[in-house]
């Protein structure tokens, strides 16, 4: 009987925490917050694999957390195109399009791609496109354009403000990324002729609608005649600066932008001389 029993035994697979089913793992996970999440997953090489989309969520403080992060601080959490992967990959967001929110304070962030063309930057731009972005996605951002386009040349001339506010060197390479943004979104499809809007009210309450070319020549006219009359930076960068301009100029007029789009002909002066 005893070697029955052995045999039985040896026939029999074996009791094992990994045999538990995958659902009822999950459903256990459930009741868990991040740090016995992570103490469970940690148990065997299986349910770390198996737990890493819950891991990777409740590990933020709500579910859009991580894309965010991501697109809007670029590499200080690590290489954006990955953490935005496996976002994606894990559902939170549910689309690349998704307007990113925090549902327990009611708190609307924008899309991935807002963000990435707020902070200027060209790989996270240009990866989000590769996905699926769409350019022209309006933007929800109060004290940002309403275009992905238009926040992206309001942040060109915002920095050649601060070319002769304050130290040029600090800013020159942001630039140099605002104006690939720039070209980027013209090259993935924006569209030169929306109007955008530019707040003229400190208080948010007031815009004027501009489309993008006559809005940009103006402002940016105003920044490059003070750098050139300041003497704020050296004449190559300023020669750099101008450069720029004229490639942003360049590719909004082949993308079909309107020049006198307010109904003014009278732009100021020639930004680029």
């Amino acid at each position: 009987m005893s070697e029955m029993r052995h045999t039985l035994a040896q026939q029999s697979p074996a009791a094992s925490i990994t045999t538990i089913p995958t659902e009822l793992v999950l459903m256990i996970v459930e009741n868990l917050d991040i740090k016995d999440i992570s103490r469970f997953s940690r148990t065997c090489r299986h349910f770390i694999n198996l737990l890493q989309r819950e891991m990777f969520v409740n590990a933020s403080t709500y579910p859009h957390k991580a894309m965010r992060l991501a697109c809007s601080t670029a590499s200080r959490y690590g290489d954006p195109a990955a953490i935005i992967d496996r976002a994606l990959a894990y559902g939170v967001p549910e689309d690349v399009n998704t307007v990113l929110r925090n549902p327990k304070y009611g708190y609307v962030f924008g899309t991935p791609l807002e963000h990435a063309v707020q902070v200027g930057g060209v790989s996270t731009v240009t990866h989000l496109l590769s996905l699926g972005a769409d350019p022209n996605a309006p933007t929800v951002s109060t004290i940002h354009a309403g275009t992905n386009l238009g926040t992206a040349l309001n942040r060109f001339q915002g920095l050649c403000t601060y070319l002769y506010i304050a130290d040029y060197t600090e800013y020159l390479d942001q630039l140099r990324d605002s104006g690939r943004v720039v070209g980027i979104l013209l090259d993935a499809g924006a569209d030169a002729t929306t109007s955008y809007s530019f707040i003229t009210d400190p208080y948010f309450k007031k815009r004027t609608m501009y489309t993008p070319l006559p809005r940009f020549v103006h402002q940016v006219a105003h920044a490059l005649a003070i750098l050139d009359s300041t003497g704020s930076c050296p004449g190559h960068v300023l020669d750099e600066v101008r450069q720029l301009v004229k490639d942003i100029i360049a590719k909004l007029v082949a993308s079909g932008a309107s020049i006198d789009g307010i109904g003014l002909n009278e732009l100021g002066p020639s930004p680029v001389g």
